[in-house]
């Protein structure tokens, strides 16, 4: 239906400052944020549930000690994290029956001369691309865009095929990879490699437990805790499922009270559990369509000004808010809620189950479309034991698997309980397990890999198993983000607001630190917050992407030797000059 007839005045309509669209770990922050600063707030949810990819045991569990924001909620929200165990070494099966151990990010040991050197060599080499090529994490291509045009015609694996011909090392490097993206080498577009890295501190962090991406957990509890505590305050609807998203004529206004929160250059992103004062809105108005919304838009963002301390929402001259276009969010039951403004804090393959009028823009668009048949594939295991055995083995319980089908271990322990935390992921492999019809089978799968990387009989004892298959989750499906070659045009759109900033777009997908943790969910549900409140004419300062630091944090990179020997920059040439590549 035109978008004009279908934004009429319905009993069923509810009027909002926002409405954020998903209650994952981003929404409930941009959620947490708009309320801190007095703007009435509804958050949709389709599932029975909140907290998105934070679900329990199975779900986002990892926290770096660069992961700032993460660290910061922890604090306000009475938490604790505990430190990821690492004593001992850990296992590695690249190939068939060549097992080799290792500490760290440390290279495997019994490996020959020539992988040893092919490995170093790729690693430090990719380590210096990163920082070289990858500029600034919100415009990372602003000073070589005609470079990182080139550079996403290659995969990371034709990466990989230039530097090395060494079999083990391929297998080791495809190991190592499979775990932090669900994809492998050849699904992964280097560019977007590059920049996740660039993202996430460095390549050694995202594979490293100690000063890596697995230091810490959550004590006590998961990110789920977190979420729920974040939720705190909230008007949350569960089983919510939007069908639309339109823009219609009728503008609608409210008036707020404020709340004084730190500024962004002070490092505050306000409190995640505001006062209930912060949350004491009056009622919304709707105003008669008027003749040009576009002026009026244009006027209520003139018409603000920066407050003196804190931040104040700004009254139009009448002293009542200005009149602005209204977005309305239909559901499937037929309800619709009218809002000021939406953020959708969504993975984007979601995009296409909602009709957007007007439409959304061709890069977005095309950028949803390509994550929606680029998406990593994760499975998450426990397997349960009466003792940490591997512990008395002198392992640290991480092992690496290039054949599956599980590829990465991690040791899962808590105060009551001994387990293991596995992975299945990438296509074939998670295609593989979901063709073991049972439980059982699968089960007995784990056992006897486990029993052949550790050749301990104590693997082959298990007292409990639990799975999540993150594939058949409709309303998430993917867990890490993940973008192939031949898609920069696309992804750049990720973060873009549409309809004069009145939709707005949140999620871990769309972070710049952090990207696919739940540190960059958190970022994202921030930003799209602040960029919220810009458009409800509060007036800001500029976003801060990276807070200040305020724990430890050690540096996890190659050294200097290793650079000097190795570190040999990346550059598009290099790729073109292999044979067959120019054509």
């Amino acid at each position: 239906a035109p978008a004009r007839a279908w934004c009429s005045t319905m009993d069923t309509q509810t009027a909002v400052d926002a409405v954020v669209i998903g209650a994952g770990a981003s929404g409930l922050a941009a959620a947490q944020r708009l309320r801190a600063a007095g703007a009435s707030v509804v958050v949709l949810e389709a599932r029975d549930r909140i907290g998105g990819r934070c679900f329990g045991c199975l779900g986002a569990g990892f926290v770096d000690a660069c992961h700032r924001r993460v660290r910061r909620h922890v604090e306000e929200l009475g938490l604790q994290l505990k430190p990821q165990y690492r004593q001992g070494l850990s296992v590695l099966e690249a190939l068939p029956s060549r097992r080799h151990v290792f500490v760290g990010t440390n290279i495997p040991s019994g490996l020959s001369l020539r992988t040893s050197l092919a490995l170093a060599r790729v690693l430090t080499s990719l380590e210096v691309s990163i920082d070289r090529i990858v500029g600034d994490l919100e415009d990372p291509w602003a000073t070589c865009t005609e470079v990182a045009k080139r550079l996403d015609r290659f995969s990371l694996q034709d990466y990989f095929d230039l530097r090395t011909k060494d079999e083990e090392a391929h297998a080791i490097l495809a190991a190592a990879v499979k775990p932090i993206f669900g994809k492998t080498p050849e699904e992964i577009g280097l560019l977007w490699f590059l920049y996740y890295c660039k993202s996430n501190r460095s390549l050694s962090r995202l594979m490293a437990v100690q000063n890596g991406s697995q230091e810490f957990k959550i004590a006590n509890g998961s990110f789920q805790v977190l979420c729920d505590r974040l939720s705190q305050g909230l008007d949350i609807r569960l089983g919510q499922v939007v069908t639309a998203i339109r823009r219609c004529q009728a503008p609608v206004r409210s008036v707020h009270k404020t709340a004084s929160l730190p500024s962004e250059e002070q490092g505050g992103a306000g409190p995640t559990r505001p006062p209930a004062a912060a949350a004491d809105t009056q009622s919304v108005e709707l105003d008669e369509p008027s003749g040009n919304l576009a002026e009026a838009s244009d006027a209520t963002r003139a018409s603000t000004k920066r407050p003196a301390a804190g931040l104040q929402v700004a009254n139009s001259t009448t002293g009542e808010g200005s009149p602005r276009q209204a977005v309305e969010v239909e559901l499937r039951d037929g309800q619709v809620l009218r809002a000021r403004t939406v953020v959708l804090a969504l993975q984007p393959h979601l995009y296409d189950t909602i009709a957007f009028d007007p439409p959304l823009p061709q890069a977005k668009r095309k950028m949803a479309q390509i994550f929606k048949y680029s998406r990593s594939r994760f499975v998450k295991l426990r397997v349960l034991y009466a003792s940490p055995w591997w512990r008395k083995q002198g392992l640290s319980g991480e092992l690496l698997s290039g054949a599956g089908p599980v590829v990465y271990f991690l040791d899962d322990c808590s105060d009551d309980e001994a387990a293991l935390l596995g992975f299945v992921v990438a296509d074939h492999l998670t295609e593989e397990w979901c063709r073991l019809d049972s439980r059982q089978s699968r089960l007995e799968a784990v056992r006897q890999q486990l029993f052949a990387l550790t050749r301990n009989a104590a693997a082959l004892e298990p007292t409990g198993f639990e799975e999540m298959d993150w594939t058949r989750e409709v309303f998430t499906s993917s867990c890490v983000p993940s973008f192939p070659k031949n898609s920069f045009e696309a992804w750049k759109a990720l973060r873009l607001p549409c309809w004069d900033e009145t939709l707005l777009f949140a999620g871990a997908e769309t972070a710049t630190h952090g990207v696919g943790y739940v540190e960059g969910a958190l970022q994202a549900g921030e930003r799209a917050a602040h960029e919220a409140l810009r458009s409800l004419g509060v007036q800001l300062g500029s976003f801060a992407a990276e807070e200040p630091r305020a724990h430890s944090e050690s540096e996890n990179l190659p050294g200097f030797f290793e650079k000097l020997f190795f570190g040999r920059v990346l550059q598009a040439s290099h790729l073109e000059a292999r044979g067959g590549f120019q054509s």
